[in-house]
């Protein structure tokens, strides 16, 4: 059994006016490359991929971003140009097929108690992400203000981001060999932080309080095109969680506890206007 998971933010946005929730063409381009990188590294020659999923926001950038990817990794051509491109089901027909789960974990959503503060940071460090916002909430889980602006606890973001990544490892499968599951979950600026903060927190034990406390401890906010691979060949139950030249060690029972500790301490219904 050969499963990976791919944990990412979505790729660098258009700066034209008319297109500026789309994926710019020179990040449709950089994304199918890394496809084709994280292939090479991960998908060994021979190997085939079976029981892939798709995980995203209710942005269509977020979803362009896994199958720009996806078409790199499965070195489909003719190679991509446009975020139209990989989301034209007569263009890509392999990719058509790949079930899109939009999950509201993973999205800013509601965006009046959300996207003011925890999108902030982004746009005063320059490209930065939230490294701001995400050290501020991994040290505040309950806070319900932050610079005078109402939030969601991230102790709340945390459980639903990461019990998207949850539910795309629950669902690999598994197979026999010669063959590789793959799931992608894609998110946005702190959104993606979280997922990978409770991800970290399970190589060290199965309670909230071994949630990071500091972006640093795992390599820094996620930027726009950023990912981690986390695999899980050897074992259902642990694996490697990989950026760049870092590892870490992620066990997926106490992943489950911490998410669902994190879900009971803050459901959904503390938050009438939240969604599932």
């Amino acid at each position: 059994m050969t499963n990976l998971v791919l944990i990412g933010r979505h790729g660098r946005k258009d700066t034209h006016p008319d297109r500026k929730n789309d994926l710019s063409d020179v990040s449709i381009s950089s994304l199918y490359d890394q496809g084709l990188e994280i292939g090479q590294k991960y998908v060994l020659p021979g190997m085939n991929i079976r029981g892939i999923r798709t995980y995203n926001s209710n942005l269509a950038r977020t979803e362009a971003t896994n199958k720009a990817r996806l078409a790199g990794i499965l070195g489909l051509s003719p190679i991509p140009l446009t975020q139209a491109d990989v989301l034209t089901d007569s263009k890509f027909p392999n990719l058509a097929l790949v079930p899109v789960n939009k999950r509201h974990g993973l999205s800013f959503f509601p965006e009046e108690l959300s996207i003011p503060a925890y999108m902030r940071a982004e746009t005063q460090e320059a490209g930065l992400g939230g490294k701001v916002c995400t050290n501020y909430g991994l040290n505040n889980l309950d806070a319900r203000q932050h610079e005078g602006t109402e939030i969601l606890p991230f102790g709340y973001v945390i459980a639903k981001s990461a019990g998207s990544a949850l539910e795309a490892i629950s669902n690999l499968g598994r197979n026999s060999n010669g063959e590789r599951n793959l799931a992608m979950v894609t998110s946005h600026a702190v959104i993606t932080d979280a997922a990978v903060a409770a991800l970290i927190a399970s190589g060290r034990g199965n309670n909230i309080g071994d949630l990071p406390k500091s972006v640093d401890e795992f390599g820094g906010a996620f930027k726009e095109e950023d990912y981690a691979v986390l695999d899980l060949s050897k074992s259902t139950r642990e694996g490697k969680l990989f950026r760049g030249s870092k590892e870490w060690q992620v066990n997926i029972l106490p992943f489950y506890d911490i998410v669902h500790a994190l879900e009971a301490k803050y459901p959904v219904s503390l938050f009438t206007e939240a969604k599932r």
